[in-house]
């Protein structure tokens, strides 16, 4: 064997291996990972109409551009007023008792007017999205993922676009460092933060990407020494950027180590080299 082959031989990489989960495996990791309740309650999603339409005024809720801004708040209070006509003690009830909430996300544009009783042109379709917007990204309603999963890409873009200065903006921040540049800012980094998104919404509030035991700690309202203060916590994954950093980490070792040469018992060309030299003895 020449050595050009030994050395393609030696640097054989194992090929990766994929993990299919199905039957008794698939009830298991179900049964290990039950699905998290869907809250309803929080801080943000109980306040009084006037204390949600003051934080949208101030940044990073309110947007730099005056004619956005004006028609996001007025799309907002439109929304809110509508459902404050469905029963339920938070926005979020009375999201989830509205026609809105069992309709896919794409039909919010077309279904919003003739729901809350307004002009059905372009101009007052874009308000009611972009009151919806700045309520989705001020944690006063969570669309569950069925409703996200359903919005175009579009869509998608704009809530990215507002939620990342909104929804704990460091840990994005420590996200975009890990990342190229230039993977961050390509489709497959788009499509990336549009998923993390979908995740984003629906679940905890701000700093789900932050500290570990931060998550949405703030947003609870249950009052010191219950459950409400530490038990979701203990019993959510972390989710944090810390863990998700460690199994980065985790994989990348496991890739070395699939990587790692081969060793066949068969000597090198340098240890070849060095036999044949001493064998034929110092020269004269």
């Amino acid at each position: 064997m020449t050595p050009a082959e030994t050395m393609s031989v030696a640097t054989h990489v194992a090929p990766p291996t994929s993990l299919s989960l199905a039957g008794e495996a698939l009830r298991a990791v179900a049964l290990r990972f039950p699905p998290r309740p869907a809250e309803d309650n929080w801080a943000a999603t109980a306040g009084t109409q006037a204390d949600i339409l003051a934080r949208l005024q101030q940044p990073p809720l309110r947007p730099a551009d005056v004619r956005h801004h004006r028609a996001r708040i007025r799309g907002a209070r439109q929304i809110l007023q509508w459902l404050d006509t469905f029963p339920g003690a938070t926005w979020q009830q009375r999201w989830n008792a509205s026609p809105a909430s069992t309709r896919p996300g794409n039909d919010w544009a077309r279904l919003a007017p003739g729901w809350i009783g307004t002009a059905a042109g372009p101009s007052q379709r874009q308000t009611l999205s972009g009151g919806l917007l700045s309520l989705i990204c001020a944690d006063v309603i969570r669309p569950a993922l069925p409703w996200l999963l359903s919005r175009t890409s579009a869509n998608m873009t704009s809530l990215r676009i507002g939620l990342i200065p909104t929804r704990d903006p460091e840990g994005f921040s420590q996200l975009e460092a890990m990342i190229e540049p230039a993977t961050w800012s390509s489709n497959v980094g788009r499509h990336a933060l549009h998923a993390l998104v979908k995740i984003v919404v629906p679940a905890l509030g701000q700093q789900l990407l932050g500290r570990p035991g931060t998550a949405s700690s703030g947003n609870r309202l249950s009052p010191p020494g219950t459950r409400g203060e530490r038990g979701l916590e203990a019993e959510m994954p972390d989710l944090s950027l810390a863990s998700t950093e460690e199994k980065l980490t985790q994989l990348d070792a496991e890739q070395v180590r699939q990587r790692q040469v081969i060793d066949l018992g068969m000597p090198r060309f340098s240890q070849i080299a060095t036999r044949i030299s001493t064998a034929r003895g110092p020269s004269s």
